[in-house]
């Protein structure tokens, strides 16, 4: 009826239903944004959670704001049009065309507009709650991420601290090893140097050099495995177990005169053997000591 009596009233009213469409598919889209945000919210990011709660809170404040336009613009058209046909019924020539102006001037029926303004007050009083409501759920999800960091804290204080402590005993089971393999070594050490000095304590024509020479060859492996237990703990002071002194070769008295070894070979490991032999029994000792200060 606006259309053909009061055209331009008519598109007034046709742009507010425009408007009131868009507005209410901008609710929807931020509607659907919104609960996508919040259903990926982790609990543990309280951004995210509160980002998606603010993008619904105002999606339903779009909506309200679109139903508010449109039952004004309802009861402003409903209003109208009854104007109008009652104007065009109490007219002395009903068949005649109307007149060509309208007064529009008349009494307004209230009752659609304040039902529609009391709509708007209770959409905007549910808007205040919902915001209230996501300033809750904010402040708790920064309670929540604040609660997690100090766990997530002591946690990682703990695990620091079991770590140092398991590498603590690791350290001393690892000593208490080597304490013993290097206990077992020194003894077959010391027997093996009692048996390599005792061709020089017998008659030149009873020593058994072949023999000495797979004993030293068993000297020389257990004093590199005692030197290699030991510089797990002291990687600077063990290799002087198998340092030979270059001039200890050119010695060429005593025990060392070239005439108690069948040949020059044989009194070259000799003088290997006595100079590390001496060294073991000064520094061995010593090691083991300190190793098992670590137990």
């Amino acid at each position: 009826m606006l259309r053909k009596y009061l055209p331009s009233i008519d598109q007034n009213v046709n742009r507010v239903g425009y408007w009131t469409t868009f507005l209410t598919g901008v609710a929807a889209v931020l509607t659907a944004v919104g609960t996508a945000l919040y259903s990926g919210a982790s609990w543990l990011n309280s951004f995210e959670a509160a980002a998606a709660a603010w993008v619904i809170a105002i999606a339903v404040a779009v909506f309200a704001a679109a139903v508010l336009v449109g039952l004004v613009a309802w009861a402003y058209e409903r209003v109208l049009a009854a104007r109008i046909r009652k104007t065009v019924l109490e007219s002395p020539n009903p068949g005649s065309n109307p007149p060509q102006a309208i007064n529009t001037s008349y009494e307004v029926d209230m009752e659609p507009i304040l039902k529609a303004l009391q709509v708007a007050v209770s959409l905007e009083d549910r808007f205040r709650e919902t915001k209230q409501t996501v300033d809750t759920l904010a402040q708790q999800l920064r309670a929540v991420d604040t609660k997690n960091a100090a766990i997530n804290e002591r946690i990682e204080n703990t695990a620091t601290s079991f770590t140092h402590r398991l590498d603590w005993l690791s350290e001393k089971v690892s000593a208490q090893k080597t304490v013993y393999e290097m206990h077992r070594l020194k003894r077959d050490l010391d027997r093996l140097a009692i048996l390599l000095e005792r061709p020089l304590k017998q008659a030149k024509d009873g020593r058994d050099w072949r023999g000495w020479s797979d004993r030293f060859r068993k000297f020389r492996r257990a004093l590199e495995q005692f030197e290699a237990l030991a510089a797990r703990f002291y990687p600077k002071e063990a290799p002087n177990l198998t340092f030979v002194p270059p001039h200890v070769y050119r010695l060429a008295i005593d025990d060392f005169e070239p005439d108690n070894f069948p040949n020059h070979e044989m009194a070259y490991d000799f003088k290997t053997f006595r100079s590390m032999s001496v060294t073991f029994k000064e520094l061995g000792s010593d090691l083991i000591k300190m190793i098992e200060g670590k137990t």
